[in-house]
């Protein structure tokens, strides 16, 4: 999933927002299938790099979407997550116990962006790291008494940008993000064996920028991976890419308005109970001559990648991750409130339909980053507050499927600032988390381990 959108670091950094941009008058919805070349990486350090992908051209398609379900925004109640605390312990409802927190430190400025507990019972972290420099991928092995067992830094003379980690049936594992450097990016998947051992590596882009944010594994044990591609106007569109389990490419499709000022971006991805996917990020809605809107964005498509619907969500909206829930699915994000944001949680169905949405409040700044299934059939969610300007704290929530919360955890270590990029369901029924841990203009990843609730 892609951790942070880039609207919601902006506000971090600066703390205000300002949602209208001033462009040309707009052109049509879109969605495009594009074409594409597979590339080998050449990796710094790496020798034998196995399974030469040939070139891979895709029929090109110029159509309009077939549906587009605008929905309408319900009835928003906003909850004090500490005044729901109180009531949750009252109730017995009681949030986990954090059981481990510890730190990596492998350069200057280190991040946990994805962690998944491996089949062994250790976990695995994909995240970067600035030990020779620029930025590249870090990934990371640990035991179950988080031990290192190994650790690579992945790169090349460019910029590697990590998305997601996720184990393969082979015992494996496929990363995925987006490769930066001489002017453009492409989007790459790296598999490697259950060692961390690269077996292929592949980049995928065409001439304009390709970015990865988020990565599943798809029905058929290939990947999907959603981000941003740009247009021949110098606009971003948002982007699907479906690959092969081989590394092949089987299809991909754009959505967007080749128009500048009309910014679209997937931020998280995920496969659907009825064999498609979906993809939410946020876009830019024009609201008169020249003036723009940012909302919440959400396609389904079929498994071929056939668009179903598009649905454009309230105003100033920014999703960052969904997963499948029953015959739907739930996304989490920031909406921007005065003076700051809320998180956002949406609970749709699989035809485009708004089951319900809610809004989650506990200081200024609060953000939703990524959301699993938790194994009473609920929903966690972490990402973090924003009790002072600068600091923030890591968040840990659990919702139900009406959207009530049934506990929150708020873990301030102090005057670092903690953010929870990515959790996982450990074995125990706990879970696991990662982001960035920042003290004095340091970084170092993060990895926190909480207990059954």
């Amino acid at each position: 999933m892609k951790k942070l959108s880039l609207s919601v670091l902006s506000f971090v950094l600066i703390f205000g927002v300002f949602f209208t941009a001033v462009g040309a008058t707009g052109l049509g919805q879109h969605e495009r299938q594009m074409n594409l070349s597979i590339e080998d990486i050449e990796l710094e350090n790496i020798t034998d790099l196995s399974g030469q992908a040939a070139e891979i051209v895709t029929e090109d398609i110029q159509s309009e979407v077939d549906a587009n379900v605008v929905s309408k925004e319900l009835d928003i109640t906003v909850t004090n997550l500490i005044e729901e605390n109180l009531k949750d312990i009252a109730t017995q409802s009681i949030p986990p116990i954090m059981q481990y927190a510890t730190t990596y430190n492998f350069s200057n400025r280190d991040i946990g962006n994805s962690v998944i507990q491996s089949n062994d019972g250790g976990y695995v972290i994909l995240g970067e790291t600035h030990i020779y420099g620029d930025t590249d991928l870090l990934f990371l092995k640990v035991d179950s008494s988080f031990n290192i067992v190994w650790a690579y830094a992945y790169g090349t003379e460019l910029i590697e940008d990590p998305a997601d980690v996720r184990q393969t049936s082979d015992g494996g594992y496929i990363i995925g993000g987006t490769r930066v450097g001489g002017g453009a990016s492409d989007i790459f998947l790296i598999k490697t064996d259950a060692n961390g051992v690269i077996e292929w590596s592949n980049t995928y882009g065409g001439p304009a920028d390709e970015r990865a944010y988020a990565l599943e594994i798809g029905h058929d044990g290939g990947y999907i991976l959603a981000g941003t591609k740009m247009t021949s106007s110098g606009s971003t569109d948002a982007y699907l890419l479906k690959v092969a389990s081989n590394g092949f490419i089987q299809w991909n499709r754009s959505f967007g308005v080749n128009q500048i000022s009309m910014t679209e971006e997937f931020s998280g991805v995920s496969p659907t109970t009825d064999g498609g996917y979906v993809a939410v990020g946020s876009k830019m809605v024009q609201t008169g001559f020249g003036s723009f809107q940012s909302h919440g964005s959400v396609v389904k498509v079929s498994g071929n990648g056939t668009p179903a619907f598009t649905s454009t969500l309230a105003h100033a909206v920014f999703l960052e991750d969904v997963v499948a829930a029953g015959n739907g699915f739930i996304a989490t994000g920031t909406i921007y409130v005065q003076p700051g944001g809320n998180i956002y949680v949406v609970r749709m169905t699989n035809s485009g339909g708004i089951n319900w949405t809610e809004q989650f409040s506990a200081t200024i700044f609060d953000t939703g980053v990524a959301i699993t299934p938790a194994i009473d059939g609920n929903y966690v969610i972490t990402g973090f507050t924003t009790p002072l300007v600068g600091q923030e704290n890591l968040l840990l929530m659990k919702i139900n499927n009406a959207g009530n919360a049934v506990w929150s955890s708020i873990i301030d270590f102090g005057t670092s600032s903690e953010i929870g990029r990515s959790v996982d369901i450990t074995f125990d029924g706990g879970y696991i988390v990662t982001g960035p841990y920042r003290l004095n203009n340091l970084s170092d990843v993060l990895l926190v381990k909480f207990s059954m609730d």
